[in-house]
């Protein structure tokens, strides 16, 4: 069912426009793009490559029992502000190209959505992530299925167990950088989410400023981290 759903959503789609014009009326360099994986494009394994294969929706979903009588019907929760209206309108119409399936959307404020999200009270929902850090565990430690940001409920014991392998003190950077591609392979496989964007910053910067990260880690930089580098004479 994730199978057929992915693949219906086409992203060029989804962030073109001027759907990324919108983001925020307060900060004209922040930019979105396209990324159908979990991971940001910066921390992705460099040895994938996308892939395509044709899909047949309709067989996807005969498989569960889908039909004309029992079509599937899904919740799309999003908030309601923002260009998340934008990306919800392009999602449902996407996705009811095929008769098998009937989207209700469901607008709601933020508040809202982080409750529905803690409670799983939703079929599909809006969610984003953010890192502390410039690394893949980062991002795919919330995937384990002891974790407090698991929103999901994902379990899959090939996954935690690999997790927890990472995490063993006698495991090399190489190594530990192995084991989480092969996480991010299976996450890509199931289809355990359905990656749409990231967000892009930019920043102009003059060249005797220092005390940054490059590159960034987060959307913000520390104004008591910068100085002012001095001119030799």
């Amino acid at each position: 069912m994730r199978k057929a759903i992915v693949a219906m959503v086409s992203l060029p789609e989804i962030v073109s426009g001027n759907v990324s014009s919108n983001i925020d009326s307060k900060n004209s360099f922040e930019s979105i793009r396209a990324n159908p994986k979990f991971l940001p494009r910066n921390l992705q394994a460099q040895e994938q490559e996308d892939s395509w294969t044709p899909t047949v929706v309709e067989q996807l979903l005969s498989q569960t029992d889908v039909n004309s009588r029992q079509p599937l019907r899904l919740r799309l929760t999003y908030e309601q502000q923002g260009i998340h209206p934008q990306i919800a309108e392009r999602l449902i119409r996407m996705l009811s190209q095929s008769d098998l399936i009937q989207i209700q959307a469901e607008a709601v404020t933020r508040q809202q959505l982080l409750e529905r999200r803690a409670k799983g009270d939703f079929d599909l929902i809006q969610s984003g992530w953010c890192a502390d850090y410039p690394d893949p565990s980062a991002f795919l430690n919330i995937l384990h299925s002891q974790s407090t940001n698991n929103k999901m409920a994902y379990h899959d014991e090939k996954v935690d167990a690999l997790l927890q392998q990472s995490l063993q003190a006698d495991v090399t950077e190489p190594q530990r950088l192995q084991l989480y591609t092969e996480i991010e392979k299976i996450i890509n496989q199931e289809q355990v989410v359905l990656p749409l964007f990231q967000y892009y910053h930019r920043y102009w910067i003059k060249p005797d400023l220092s005390g940054y990260a490059s590159p960034a880690v987060s959307s913000g930089i520390a104004s008591q981290d910068l100085y002012r580098k001095v001119s030799q004479p």
